[in-house]
């Protein structure tokens, strides 16, 4: 993409076909998401939404699932409208004739509203093993041959993560959907980490502040003392079961929304912050990450709940939709990575995910170190700690360095201090400036803007990293998780594990 941003943008006439219309994930995110950019104005003119699944579903019953994950205080008057825009169709997902009747309806359509052509956006709200088969049925029937524009404007085909299991079975997955007829450039493989507004705000603070926070005067080796990202979540894996134990919590945060926050927040300065001049530079972080070797058992941490201390909450195994009861998938993670390259050598990047634990936290702790100018910094300012960076990705999403300073008054003492950066405001909320993620992904999707998008080799580079621990694992060569209780802050051993890289911790 050029450093025109939005070249490929969709204005008007476009068709959105979500595929899994009936399912959790199109009722709690996807059609949110679409009512959202609705109600800001931001989805094309002419815009139809088509819900498309093997369910079977009158017209009420489908405007239930299409509405019913919207907020309780949606406007009653634009929820209608919003409901005036989507219809659904029933089919099989391998069966030329669905598909045969999917384009039948939608021509119809575009002949009666859309002078006879439109865009279409085919948003792929399935299980992963449904996506070959769908990609396969569209460009079969759906999608237009050698370029023809007459009645179809262009294609796009939006996947949503996991893609794939490890590197063979992602490699698989993409050249079976290339050969069925998709370019590279008509894919948009989404990684909503990439749409976090914390996360899209790292290259601007970094490259746009050139004295504060810049790769030259902060982020490099010689300022960093380590990298801290984590996701801490209060709930467990119930009813989640049967997906979690197969793909586990390294594949579903470690290897794909882990490493797009590493990637932004490590990579230098690039031509422009638009398409792939962004994704060339994180491609060179991702290269520059080390294999991650699984024998090595002092960088990394694995662990997996058990019932809650008072006995209320079930531990994994307990869990129906857990088949394996011997299973030694992890429900917790942490794990070291290094960016070998001249700026971040040494610099210790520690990823910690966890299910089941104390609190719901999602952030970035760049700890900074101590300064020694004077040689006896720790002796002058006794009981301070490292000065630190901290990206908080959730709610309330925010930036600030957390600093040492004096606490008021005439006792005095260390304090800690914040200096702030807050820009997710209820105003920038109402005027649509703070969107979800999701919503992100969709609008980014229809404006053509591939940077939030996750490329072919970006892709490879990251299964590249982490399918030997995974084949390592799931081969139970490596140690069995730590069992901690539900509601706790995790295994033991973790503190000291941090420690023994260098963080601080309860520098936020």
């Amino acid at each position: 993409m050029s450093s025109t941003e939005f070249q490929h943008e969709i204005k008007d006439q476009c068709f959105i076909v979500v595929f899994g219309a009936s399912g959790d994930l199109a009722k709690k995110m996807t059609f949110p998401s679409l009512y959202q950019l609705f109600s800001l104005d931001l989805l094309p003119k002419r815009t139809k939404i088509v819900g498309y699944a093997r369910s079977k579903m009158d017209n009420e019953k489908f405007m239930d699932q299409y509405v019913g994950g919207l907020p309780k205080d949606a406007d009653k008057k634009k929820v209608e409208e919003f409901k005036k825009l989507a219809e659904y169709v029933q089919g099989a997902y391998d069966e030329d004739e669905a598909f045969q009747k999917l384009e039948k309806d939608l021509q119809e359509t575009a002949d009666k509203e859309m002078d006879g052509k439109a865009h279409r956006v085919y948003y792929l709200a399935v299980p992963p093993s449904q996506f070959t088969s769908l990609a396969h049925m569209l460009a079969k029937n759906n999608k237009p041959k050698d370029g023809d524009k007459s009645k179809v404007l262009s294609s796009r085909l939006v996947i949503e993560k996991p893609f794939g299991k490890d590197s063979d079975s992602s490699l698989k997955m993409m050249k079976d959907i290339y050969a069925a007829g998709w370019k590279d450039e008509e894919m948009y493989r989404v990684d909503h980490f990439a749409a976090v507004e914390t996360v899209k705000q790292m290259p601007y603070l970094i490259f746009a502040n050139p004295h504060p926070i810049s790769p030259k005067t902060l982020l490099n080796k010689e300022n960093v003392k380590a990298v801290m990202i984590e996701l801490k979540e209060t709930f467990g894996c119930e009813g989640r079961g049967g997906y979690f134990d197969e793909f586990g919590i390294v594949r579903d945060v470690l290897q794909n929304h882990f490493l797009q926050v590493v990637s932004m927040l490590a990579m230098d300065r690039p031509k422009s912050l638009d398409g792939d001049h962004l994704r060339d530079e994180k491609v060179k972080v991702l290269k520059a990450i080390p294999t991650f070797d699984p024998k090595d058992e002092s960088k990394y941490i694995l662990g997996q709940y058990t019932k809650s201390e008072d006995g209320s909450k079930p531990g994994y195994l307990d869990d129906d939709s857990v088949e394996n009861k011997e299973s030694r998938t992890g429900t917790f993670a942490e794990m070291v990575l290094t960016v070998d390259n001249d700026r971040w050598k040494g610099v210790p990047w520690i990823l910690k995910s966890a299910k089941a634990i104390e609190e719901d936290i999602c952030r970035v702790i760049v700890q900074l170190k101590h300064s020694d100018d004077d040689g006896n910094f720790e002796s002058l300012y006794k009981d301070t700690k490292p000065t630190a960076l901290v990206f908080e990705l959730f709610e309330p999403k925010k930036v600030y360095f957390s600093i040492n300073s004096r606490k008021p008054g005439f006792i005095g003492g260390p304090t800690r201090s914040k200096i702030m950066l807050d820009w997710d405001t209820e105003e920038a909320q109402k005027e649509g400036k703070s969107l979800d993620p999701y919503s992100v992904v969709i609008g980014e999707a229809l404006r053509g803007r591939e940077s939030n998008f996750v490329r072919e080799d970006e892709l490879e580079e990251s299964w590249r990293i982490f399918t030997p621990f995974l084949h390592y694992q799931e081969e139970n060569k490596g140690p069995k998780p730590t069992p901690y209780a539900y509601g706790s802050e995790g295994p033991e051993q973790f503190k000291e594990f941090e420690k023994r890289f260098g963080y601080t911790a309860g520098l936020q």
